[in-house]
């Protein structure tokens, strides 16, 4: 099989981030993953958006947190400053999914915070 460039970097194109959120979200709704989500320090990340600067992430932070009524953390990872609500709990990730979906952007999508870009670091 041979890969895209973006896929080869990791990034995933809108389409391939909604059919790789569907994917996960069916699995984990048919069970899958339910061990995982017993793990101790097991995280479920929303991402909710992606901006270039640390004042447009900021602001995109301040937008998300009142739509969903929860605090996101911004996460720096290969140039980028992703919004994303942290979860431990497996329901309530796919909830906040769902409303992200709803409210903030259809695009939004899940990730393991233990694998997704490893060299990410919180931005404050």
């Amino acid at each position: 099989m041979q890969l895209t460039p973006s896929a080869r970097k990791g990034r995933l194109q809108p389409l391939g981030r909604a059919l790789v959120a569907a994917a996960v979200s069916l699995a984990l709704q048919l069970g899958g993953g339910s061990a995982c989500a017993q793990t101790t320090g097991f995280a479920w990340g929303v991402v909710v958006g992606a901006d270039r600067s640390l004042q447009a992430a900021r602001d995109e932070a301040r937008q998300a947190a009142a739509q969903i009524g929860r605090t996101p953390t911004l996460y720096s990872c290969n140039d980028w400053i992703r919004t994303i609500f942290v979860l431990t709990d497996r329901r309530e990730a796919f909830q906040v999914l769902a409303a992200a979906q709803q409210k903030i952007r259809p695009s939004a999508y899940l990730v393991d915070l233990r694998v997704w870009c490893p060299g990410k670091r919180m931005v404050n």
